[in-house]
């Protein structure tokens, strides 16, 4: 996974995009701008979620300040992996911290959080230690870290405890 950005018809728009071996680059235009740091007078807004499945399991991708907008996600479901890119800075880590936890309690889902490193042009301090992997209880699961890459490898039997517990505690059909 990894953010780019796109130009189309003169627009310009902030995207995340997902490879793998089998298939195509699926491609994610952040639907929420960041109005506060001017996002919305550089990029057009994207209206449509991405959602998609792999290997039997589903997965959704999201960009930076959706996640303070539970309805993207909600809107996502079955998504049980949802994977969130972010230009988070280091001064509301807690905000980050307790926005991804809470998306993968309320959707039942792991929520993968992957922030960008290193300072920007403003002076502003990023740390690669703010991204996370939370289950669906919201513990933190461990995955490896090298500096720029990190790797979290598919349990499936942890998918099949995260399966097992939407059938046993199944919140989600009550929407």
């Amino acid at each position: 996974v990894y953010g780019f950005i796109d130009r189309k018809d003169s627009k310009f728009y902030n995207c995340a995009a997902f490879l793998s071996l089998d298939s195509e680059p699926l491609i994610y235009r952040k639907r929420k701008l960041f109005s506060y740091g001017g996002e919305n007078i550089v990029y057009s807004p994207g209206n449509t979620n991405l959602s998609f499945e792999m290997k039997n399991i589903h997965f959704s991708l999201n960009i930076c300040y959706d996640l303070r907008f539970p309805e993207l996600f909600r809107a996502n479901l079955p998504a049980e992996v949802m994977i969130v890119i972010a230009n988070w800075p280091e001064k509301r880590a807690n905000h980050w911290q307790a926005l991804l936890k809470a998306r993968a309690i309320e959707n039942q889902s792991f929520v993968l959080g992957l922030n960008r490193t290193g300072v920007d042009g403003n002076g502003i301090e990023y740390d690669e230690a703010f991204s996370v992997l939370f289950d669906q209880d919201g513990n933190e699961v461990p995955f490896e870290a090298e500096k720029g890459l990190l790797l979290w490898e598919l349990d499936y039997e942890r998918m099949s405890i995260l399966r097992d517990w939407r059938e046993r505690f199944p919140a989600l059909k009550d929407i």
